[in-house]
């Protein structure tokens, strides 16, 4: 996965972390890959899109309003029109559950968020990482729980292919019949 890309998951991984983001066969939405883990670069933080604009805008600028910033939702620009960036609703995921890399309709080619608005996002994202780190319930979902049940799945992955390789004969030993 490329941070700055959009992807689609699998359904395996939304049911095994109980994330109601796809909605029946068809339904498919795209993820926004946001951001490289820091202490596992095999984890990726991935974030919800929506097109529901007023909804999000109205939020949006009620948070600005209150604090004077908002860290949990942003906007990007998708085949020329604006998306809502549902920073709040991010959440860590591997490789293995990437269904795949959602492919503009039109060109062909992988889409990506400018590059401005990738760094203001992943910006955004680890705020909130590091205030949810401090306590604080920033996340619709535990993400640090999810990130802890990823790890462990590497590491076992990893194990099973150290034991694989731990069977496997080398050209030069020698082979008993």
């Amino acid at each position: 996965m490329e941070v700055g890309k959009l992807y689609f998951l699998k359904d395996e991984y939304l049911e095994k972390f109980n994330l109601t983001l796809n909605k029946g066969p068809g339904h498919d939405r795209p993820f926004l890959c946001c951001h490289e883990d820091k202490f596992c670069p095999d984890i990726k933080w991935m974030v919800p899109l929506s097109s529901k604009l007023d909804r999000y805008e109205e939020i949006y600028r009620g948070q600005i309003e209150h604090t004077g910033k908002c860290n949990s939702i942003d906007f990007t620009y998708l085949f020329n029109r604006k998306s809502v960036v549902r920073i709040n609703a991010a959440f860590p995921v591997t490789d293995q559950y990437v269904k795949n890399i959602y492919v503009n309709p039109d060109t062909g080619k992988d889409l990506q968020i400018k590059n401005k608005d990738q760094n203001r996002i992943e910006h955004k994202l680890k705020k909130l990482i590091v205030i949810q780190g401090q306590g604080h319930n920033i996340f619709y979902n535990d993400v640090f729980d999810m990130q802890k049940r990823l790890v462990n799945e590497l590491a076992q992955l990893a194990n099973s292919v150290d034991e694989m390789n731990e069977h496997v004969i080398q050209p030069d030993m020698p082979v008993s019949v």
